[in-house]
């Protein structure tokens, strides 16, 4: 029975762990015509429990809904310049209307921090030991 990485205290459950995918250059081939450059994958599993699971899926839709509000408030913000100014489309209202999602992004990070989610201590997957190990053998990220 294995523990979750992330809070280090609960049991670790299969539907809850995150899969992290590394390759690796492998050989080349060549032909008269083409070289092939071959990859190797592997697939690492980083063991979660459900409670760090429904944490991040819930600071997902969270931050998705904030985004989404703020896109309509800088739009509606500019709509509202428009009716207060018919006729004139200026730099003016795209720029309120850019304040107003960029304080919408700033105020969603904002909240993020105040909700009490121990899944966000700041691991970084990269630091799991298996992976560590990984990528000191030189295996690499698919997203660096």
């Amino acid at each position: 029975m294995s523990t979750c990485w992330y809070c280090e205290k609960n049991v670790a459950n299969a539907g809850s762990s995150k899969k992290v995918i590394l390759y690796k250059k492998g050989g080349v081939t060549a032909t008269r015509r083409l070289i092939t450059q071959h990859y190797q994958t592997i697939d690492v599993t980083i063991t979660g429990c459900l409670l760090c699971k429904e944490s991040y899926d819930r600071i997902n839709r969270f931050t998705a809904v904030a985004l989404t509000l703020s896109s309509l408030a800088g739009v509606l913000a500019a709509i509202l310049i428009d009716l207060l100014n018919p006729g004139y489309f200026g730099l003016a209202e795209i720029c309120i209307g850019i304040m107003v999602l960029a304080l919408g992004i700033y105020l969603s990070r904002l909240l993020i921090k105040k909700i009490p989610v121990h899944f966000l201590k700041g691991k970084d997957p990269m630091k799991y030991p298996e992976i560590a190990e990984k990528l000191a053998d030189g295996w690499k990220d698919y997203k660096s």
